[in-house]
């Protein structure tokens, strides 16, 4: 049976099969996918031999083939201007174009030799042409009036469906932008890494932008250049580019404004070296726009695509967004590093007053065995064997005292090893013995037998013992008295507590535990226990605090044991 041509089909059946394709079309979100559902609708509800669906690009006066069929490759690198060619004229125009036979018409491009009948018409949304829609045939007056109307009816539909597709994209994109803002500000509430941070911010700019490379770059110390900080795309020759000076540059201008621009064509801009490599990477257009921390631009999030673009409000606004993000990022790494800085100088003034305070009991302690040895030697008779070892037992405590005195003044990193605790906790007492003496505080200490060594640096450790006891000292009034237990605990901890019977912590304090700069102390800084939990985290261990109004605190810490 001969298969039916369009003469012999009735038109209602047409319709009908375009009513079906109609149906096939629109159940398609994706937009690429709903293309392609168009150009086969129309080769085949034409009877065509080939065809193509082409998108206009306004800005730039060019039609971009997105689809094709019944070519031997896809013709999608075809640049028509509009205005050139028949579909070029279809585009201008706004009205349908139908060539019975192409040999005859001054504007028709040739695509294949064995063409001889072409029918375009413009697909619209709201008055304006945003596409074509094309089908040709070998077939001289191969096209009718009904394929005209059919055409301009699938045309009519199928730009509905790429408006369509196109919010469903342009929703799609606005969720993966939403969800890549929240997981970088969680980033950045949680990391401290400035690179990690920064690196995924690229990334993720790099994959909603849909750009060749992204890149952060960060001005030097003095102003004069931009160091390359972060990138995703682009080649290992890229990433060892030199600097950028800011002088005579585009970025040059974009810090000193403080505004963001974009560039359609990079190779007319004056880059130095950076224009030649530009053009090697194949990066075309720019979209750079300022980091501003406190006011002033500190480096630039860079944009490159591979071919002329104008970026539309909505991107640079997403750009910015992003650029704000980096900023944050980095002024909170410059607020970390200078808080590390005050604490360093918090911890090491503790100390000096620490032993301000000591001053009188280590000198006391000092005294008592200078005094024993002057009265053996002031007895005026030879040294017998047990003056010489009583010398030798109070000069050796001298010495421990001011040992222990010099290690806790030093400001070091954690120098870890197996130590014994009730060592520690021995010396530590030592320090505050005479001080607490002189102000009736009892000391009651309790350590449990047979404990096992603990991993940690033992000089940082009588720094988290003697700011506690000091503490809680401040905290007693009169006659108070402080209870020190050592235990072992499960998941190997040794767990070293500290009590006292004072009024307890202020309510400010408790809701703002290790907060630096949290006290009620007139003379306070507020980075006692801060400085505490942040020892206690260098040597593996945790901080724990209980208090009661007027009950007292109880501070307990977790060390962990050797192995």
């Amino acid at each position: 049976m001969a298969s039916q041509t369009k003469e012999t089909i009735p038109a209602e059946n047409r319709y009908f099969l375009l009513y079906e394709l109609f149906q096939e079309i629109s159940s398609s979100l994706d937009p690429q996918e709903a293309l392609n559902s168009i150009i086969d609708a129309a080769v085949k509800i034409t009877r065509a031999s080939s065809g193509s669906l082409i998108l206009v690009d306004w800005e730039n006066n060019l039609l971009e083939i997105k689809v094709s069929r019944g070519f031997i490759k896809h013709i999608g690198d075809l640049r028509l201007r509009v205005g050139q060619g028949i579909t070029g004229w279809v585009a201008l125009s706004g009205e349908p174009m139908r060539i019975s036979d192409v040999g005859s018409e001054p504007h028709y491009v040739k695509v294949r030799d064995d063409i001889n009948a072409e029918l375009a018409v413009p697909m619209k949304l709201d008055d304006k042409v945003i596409g074509v829609l094309n089908v040709d045939s070998t077939k001289r007056e191969a096209f009718r009036d009904d394929d005209v109307e059919l055409l301009t009816l699938l045309a009519k539909q199928s730009a509905q469906v790429i408006r369509n597709g196109h919010l469903f994209e342009d929703m799609t994109r606005q969720v993966d932008e939403l969800s890549t803002l929240i997981e970088i500000n969680k980033m950045i509430a949680h990391s401290l890494s400035v690179d990690k941070i920064l690196h995924q911010i690229v990334e993720r700019t790099a994959f909603l932008m849909n750009s060749r490379v992204c890149s952060v770059l960060l001005l030097s110390d003095d102003g004069k250049e931009l160091q390359l900080k972060a990138q995703f795309g682009g080649s290992p020759e890229y990433a060892r580019r030199p600097n950028i000076p800011v002088a005579g540059t585009i970025y040059g201008k974009v810090i000193g404004e403080k505004k963001s621009r974009q560039v359609k064509n990079l190779h007319e801009e004056k880059h130095g070296k950076f224009g030649g490599l530009a053009e090697k990477e194949g990066l075309h257009s720019l979209l750079t726009v300022p980091l501003i921390a406190g006011g002033e631009a500190i480096g630039l999030l860079n944009i490159y695509k591979s071919n002329a673009y104008r970026f539309d409000r909505s991107e640079r606004r997403l750009v910015r967004t992003f650029a704000d993000l980096c900023a944050i990022a980095l002024e909170n790494a410059r607020l970390h590093e200078k808080t590390l800085q005050l604490e360093d100088q918090s911890r090491r003034a503790g100390r000096i007053a620490a032993v301000g305070e000591l001053a009188v009991g280590i000198a006391h302690e000092i005294r008592n065995p200078l005094t024993i040895i002057k009265m053996i030697f002031e007895a005026g008779s030879e040294l017998t064997a047990q003056d010489r070892d009583v010398i030798a037992s109070e000069l050796a405590r001298m010495n421990k005292i001011i040992t222990q005195l010099l290690d806790y003044t030093r400001l070091k990193q954690p120098e870890k090893k197996i130590c014994a605790l009730e060592k520690i906790i021995d010396d530590t007492l030592l320090l505050v013995s005479y001080d607490f003496g002189k102000r009736s505080i009892q000391i009651n200490k309790k350590i449990a037998p047979n404990l096992p060594g603990i991993v940690a640096d033992p000089v940082q450790l009588q720094q988290i013992f003697l700011n506690i006891l000091m503490n809680a000292a401040d905290a007693l009034i009169e006659d108070g008295e402080i209870q020190l237990y050592c235990t072992r605990v499960a998941d190997g901890f040794v767990e070293v507590k500290i009590m006292d019977n004072g009024p307890g912590l202020p309510k400010i304090v408790q809701e703002n535990l290790f907060v630096p700069f949290t006290t009620t102390k007139e003379k306070g800084l507020g980075l006692g226990l801060s400085i505490i939990k942040r020892l206690a985290d260098e040597n593996g261990g945790q901080v724990f605090i209980e208090t009661q109004t007027g009950k007292g605190t109880i501070v307990s810490i977790h060390l962990p044991v050797g192995g």
